[in-house]
């Protein structure tokens, strides 16, 4: 289907994805009610509805391919490394944040054990689960829809900077605990960067997979007391980290396989 996608679109297209998640979560309550103290049912939940939503998405656009739908096009093997390494160094900085936000605006004592309990292994397969479905699943999920069908469909009709503004911005708020929109739009304004660089999905998807995959190794391997492991050299050393690669990825972005990729971006018909 042909036409302007506008950013109303994409916020008319994200209250779609809230609203499906409301009667998903309804329905997996009544028959599980445990789940939404389990973040495996409750991340399988989320990433159904985002599925579903997807499929609705490509419906109303017949004919186009997966790439020209999601900008699953190729990137370079260096672009796939740097981005998964900014991935677990902005973690610490960005896990510092929350801290300091928790710190000065305290989770009350039932939220902070149901926090716990969703992250807490019950056996290894559980375990497993847990980390597929938090480092795997749920992001590719999420970068599908932001930076695959919301940034495709935007940017051939609006500017890098209000493609990359709007996606980040809905994808924070889709989160529903105001603490965490802090470091979350810090995340998301590094996963628009790399989705504009790069023109591709593989990019930005490795960055979430990384940062995910850091922040769910250190709440398991502290036991819950993340904000005991973030010392100040580590979160430091993060935030250089960070800045050093977000410096490569603009040169890599130079390359002949990003440059494509963009060229295709702005071709793209939504």
């Amino acid at each position: 289907m042909e036409g302007r996608f506008s950013h109303v679109d994409a916020v008319g297209w994200t209250l779609v994805l809230t609203l499906a998640w409301i009667p998903a979560a309804v329905i997996a309550h009544a028959f599980a009610p445990s789940a939404q103290n389990d973040l495996v049912m409750a991340g399988g939940v989320q990433i159904i509805v985002f599925l579903v939503v997807l499929a609705l998405f490509a419906a109303r656009r017949p004919g186009q391919t997966f790439s020209d739908l999601f900008a699953m096009r190729a990137s370079s093997i260096p672009f796939l490394v740097v981005a998964v390494l900014l991935g677990i160094a902005l973690c610490p900085p960005a896990e510092k944040i929350t801290v300091l936000i928790h710190e000065a605006f305290p989770l009350s004592k039932d939220v902070l054990e149901e926090r716990d309990a969703m992250l807490r292994p019950r056996s290894l397969v559980h375990g497993v689960f847990l980390v597929l479905v938090a480092a795997g699943a749920g992001p590719l999920a999420e970068e599908l829809f932001f930076r695959g069908a919301l940034f495709t469909a935007l940017r051939p009709h609006a500017t890098t900077l209000g493609t990359v503004g709007t996606t980040g911005l809905l994808f924070t708020l889709l989160h529903p605990e105001p603490r965490h929109w802090a470091p979350i739009l810090v995340l998301a304004v590094v996963l628009g960067v790399l989705r504009a660089e790069s023109g591709s999905l593989w990019p930005p998807l490795g960055v979430h997979v990384g940062f995910n995959a850091t922040g769910v190794g250190l709440e398991l391997g502290t036991h819950g007391a993340t904000e005991r492991a973030l010392s100040l050299p580590l979160v430091a050393l993060g935030t250089l980290a960070s800045f050093g690669l977000l410096v490569l990825v603009v040169r890599l972005g130079q390359g002949e396989v990003a440059r494509q990729a963009r060229e295709l971006d702005r071709g793209v018909v939504s």
